[in-house]
Order: structure tokens, then C-alpha cells, then sequence
């Protein structure tokens, strides 16, 4: 708790930044990312796991997946996780190798990808229940038989699946999980892949973005290479699209996935290429650089910082990390190793998210005073301090005029 003196000279210097001129209101997500890191602990593995897969609610809470227990953040920003589902033995008689969770857009469904080998679990996201953890059964979640190595939701309903079998071309599919199980509808949606599976997402348009996850075919012309990306618009890939044929270039970069876009249409890119030295990062693509693309001649250079960020919180360069987005707090989160990584794309000070340095800031920093909170704080040191006010007020930009 502070101090009442304390207090008072809090306001007392709120009063004195309120007098300056404000700052330039609003920034991208994509100029702030990287400016602050924090630790999150995932949970430990579990036997028969061989990693973590996370998502976010729409609150802004972390979802994860390992063994056969979903984990929820136990609040915003909170970086503790409770048991909320459990897997049961009639719905999957082992643990998960878990290759995703995905909620849907609207935050109704979860999709979970088990790994290879292993089905699809889609279940409602009310059964996430961290006081009394649901037991999962085919009672209350549908069992799919599909092929999958990532995926990502168009809708409440309809799942783009990539998938494939190694050695031969990866193709996405659409799963229709209202669809009866044992007869799922799951039409390929894009074929010939030369390569193995990438990541898949949805931008604000409908539009379909895949790519070529390991080069198999690396002799012959004009297929595709490790890290390509393509788009495709909702008239291409409902038709059913060719990979090789179709599409639009966007970019080649790591092994392109997992994918996912942020609130402002950046593209966040995981992954890794041993053989052109791009392991250890997460690429951010500007959105208004892939604007410039969609409406053409545009292209992409991986290696300009003002088209691709390059996050790398780790600092040695090693390693395949994931990314997603926590659109509710304006974070992106990195995945792929023993701890996990957060970034906020808000303005240094900006603990409300409302683009503006002002006592509501102030405000959020007092009441998480003393805690780990991480949207609090604002320094990246594990704990919110009097340092995190010092940052409000040195960022302070008063109401907008």
C-alpha cells in the first residue's frame, strides 16, 4: 500500500505534467513492440508433452494446453495459470503433444489440435472453469479426425486447418465443427504446398494467409521456398485455391508460422530457417507495408526494421518461438521455450490502453501497486513500483484536445 504522504505528491505531480503540452496522441502496435519485455510462466510441461501451445480469451487472459489440462491466467495480466478443463480418458485416452489452442473470435468456442497423430477437441469456452475444472468428455466436446499442425478460426464455426502428411504437399483445409464427427465436413480450401505445413490466419478481410513451413523440394524452380507467404482472398480460397499457382506473394520469413495478426492488421510471424540463419525472433510486418501490398506493386523486405520488426527477448538468436496476440491488452506474446515473453504495443505510460497518458494511468498503476501485475507495469522489472508512476509522469500526454 503507498503511504498517504506518498500519495499526495503523486497528485501533486500529476498537477505539474497536466501543465505541459501534450504529446502526440496514438501510436501503432507496431512502433512499441519490444520497448518493454516481460517474463511469463507457463505452465511445466507435463509428461508426454513436449511444450506448452497458448492462446488468449478475449478478456485478455492466456489460455495453454499441455497434457491433458487446460490452463487459464488467473486475471488480466496476472501471469498465474489455474487448471480449467481437464481431458478426459473417453474423450482422449492420453496426454496431448499439444500442436494448438485456438478460441475463436468471438471467445464461444476452443479448439484444441492434440498433436500427430491425434485428434481435433472443439468444446464451448464456458466449460473453462479455474474454480471447478470441467471434465471434458464427448458429452460436451466433438472429436474430429483431421489432420492438423496449426489452425486458426474464420468464424464461431468454421476452422482453417493446415495440414499434411510429411514428404508429400501441405495443403488447408475448412472444418465445419458443427458438423457431425464421425462425418466431418472439412473441404481443402489450398493444395499443393511444395512443402511441409505452415501457419494459417484470417486478416480483417477474410483473407487467408499460408505458407510453405520446410522446403521439400528445394531443387526444383519456381516452387515455393521455406518461410513463403501467400494471401488469398475469401473468393480464391472458397473456389479452392492452388498454393504454387495461386495467391498473392506477401513475404518469405522463418518458417512461416504460426501466424496470427494483431489489432492493428500486423502480421506476427514465428518459426525458423536453420539454412538462411533466421531462428531466435518473431517477425512483425507492418500493416500498412502489407496494405501496400494487397493494392500492389509493394513487396515486402524481411530485412527493412520499418516493414519487419525483429523481436528477439531472448538475446542469443537461437530457437523456433510462436507469437500471438493479446488483442484485449495490446500485447504480443512469445512462445517456444520454458518461459514465455510479453510486449505491449501501448505508448510508454499507457496502462489503460486508451492511447493517452493521463490520471486514469495513474490511477491503474496505484491499484496494482505492490503486485506483478504486468499491464502495470510499466518498467518491465516484475513488480509495480513508484518507478512505473515516474514512467506516467515523464509520459504524461493530459486528456485529448
Amino acid at each position: 500500500m503507498m503511504s498517504c504522504e506518498l500519495t499526495a505528491r503523486v497528485v501533486r505531480a500529476a498537477a505539474l505534467a497536466a501543465l505541459v503540452s501534450p504529446a502526440a496522441i496514438g501510436a501503432d502496435l507496431f512502433d512499441h513492440y519490444g520497448g518493454v519485455v516481460h517474463v511469463v510462466t507457463p505452465p511445466p510441461t507435463a509428461p508426454g508433452s513436449f511444450g506448452v501451445a497458448a492462446d488468449a480469451l478475449p478478456d485478455g487472459r492466456l489460455v495453454a494446453l499441455t497434457g491433458s489440462t487446460v490452463f487459464v491466467e488467473t486475471g488480466v495480466g496476472a501471469g498465474v495459470f489455474a487448471p480449467a478443463a481437464i481431458l478426459g480418458a473417453s474423450l482422449l485416452a492420453g496426454p496431448t503433444d499439444p500442436g494448438f489452442i485456438r478460441v475463436s473470435p468471438g471467445g464461444t468456442r476452443v479448439a484444441i489440435g492434440a498433436g500427430f497423430g491425434l485428434p481435433i477437441i472443439v468444446f464451448d469456452a464456458a466449460a473453462l472453469d479455474p474454480l471447478a475444472p470441467t471434465t471434458l468428455t464427448p458429452a460436451n466436446a466433438a472429436r474430429f479426425e483431421v489432420g492438423h499442425f496449426d489452425a486458426a478460426w474464420l468464424d464461431e464455426t468454421r476452422l482453417a486447418i493446415a495440414a499434411g502428411a510429411f514428404g508429400s504437399p501441405s495443403i488447408v483445409t475448412m472444418l465445419d465443427v458443427t458438423s457431425d464427427p464421425s462425418a466431418p465436413v472439412n473441404p481443402v480450401i489450398v493444395s499443393n504446398i511444395a512443402g511441409a505445413s505452415g501457419g494459417v490466419a484470417f486478416d480483417s478481410d477474410g483473407a487467408l494467409y499460408t505458407g510453405n513451413g520446410f522446403d521439400l523440394t528445394p531443387a526444383t524452380p519456381r516452387t515455393s521456398r521455406t518461410g513463403a507467404i501467400k494471401r488469398f482472398t475469401p473468393g480464391e480460397w472458397s473456389a479452392g485455391a492452388d498454393f504454387e499457382t495461386g495467391g498473392r506473394p506477401v513475404l518469405e520469413l522463418l518458417s512461416a508460422g504460426p501466424l496470427a495478426f494483431d489489432a492493428d492488421g500486423d502480421l506476427l510471424v514465428g518459426g525458423g530457417d536453420f539454412a538462411q540463419g533466421q531462428t531466435g525472433f518473431v517477425g512483425v510486418v507492418r500493416a500498412g507495408v502489407l496494405a501496400g501490398v494487397i493494392a500492389g506493386p509493394l513487396t515486402v523486405n524481411p530485412n527493412n526494421p520499418a516493414h519487419v520488426r525483429r523481436l528477439d527477448p531472448i538475446g542469443d538468436g537461437s530457437g523456433f518461438l510462436g507469437a500471438r496476440a493479446i488483442r484485449a491488452t495490446d500485447e504480443l506474446l512469445i512462445t517456444g521455450g520454458p518461459v514465455w515473453f510479453t510486449t505491449s504495443g501501448r505508448r510508454p505510460g499507457d496502462a489503460t490502453g486508451d492511447g493517452l497518458v493521463t490520471g486514469a494511468d495513474l490511477t491503474a498503476v496505484l491499484n496494482a501497486f505492490s503486485t506483478t501485475n504486468r499491464l502495470a507495469d510499466l518498467t518491465g522489472d516484475g513488480v509495480v513500483n513508484g518507478a512505473d508512476l515516474t514512467v506516467v509522469l515523464n509520459s504524461w500526454t493530459g486528456a485529448a484536445p
